[in-house]
């Protein structure tokens, strides 16, 4: 990352990124080294290991694009930022538009969003939320614009996968942070 966010929400949002995926290659180099002895493996498969890494990612981009538009109007209200619609429509009626905006970055963003929600709400697997008339092919063209395989409806994520999320997220932090108002 060459370019800095100008503000301490950019700053911090690029720290825990960073820590997040440092956490993640020590996990996965965990995991690769030796074979987990807990009571529970399942709770520590590579699996899970990406999944959470990238729920953790997008959580962090998340909690950045609210923190920076309060920072812009502190009159809004947590219905106002609750879902990345809303989100989106408040950051565009203050000149940002993450669809045309945002270097690229926003169709790829999306789809990693739509990952998260997979391995959040279907324990990995596509939710028939996800998969329902209205959303189907947004969700489905999201997941192809970031790359994320899916096989039968469940997402197969690599450790590329959540190296790509990371810098995806980075990438969206500093391109919202610098055309914030």
């Amino acid at each position: 990352m060459s370019d800095l966010p100008k503000s301490a929400a950019g700053e911090e949002s690029f720290a825990w990124l960073q820590q997040r995926l440092d956490e993640f290659e020590a996990s996965s180099a965990f995991m690769a080294s030796r074979a987990w002895q807990g009571r529970h493996p399942a709770g520590r498969s590579e699996k899970n290991i990406r999944g959470n890494a990238l729920v953790d990612m997008i959580a962090i981009a998340e909690n950045f694009s609210v923190l920076r538009l309060r920072g812009i109007d502190d009159t809004l209200t947590e219905d106002q930022v609750s879902n990345w619609v809303k989100r989106k429509a408040e950051w565009k009626s203050r000149g940002v538009d993450f669809d045309s905006d945002l270097g690229g970055v926003w169709p790829a963003m999306s789809g990693f969003i739509e990952a998260r929600n997979a391995v959040q709400h279907g324990l990995g697997e596509i939710t028939d939320m996800q998969l329902g008339k209205k959303r189907r092919i947004d969700v489905l063209r999201g997941l192809g614009a970031c790359g994320v395989l899916v096989d039968g409806g469940e997402l197969r994520l690599f450790d590329s996968d959540v190296r790509h999320c990371a810098e995806l997220c980075a990438t969206f932090i500093l391109e919202l942070d610098n055309r914030a108002p």
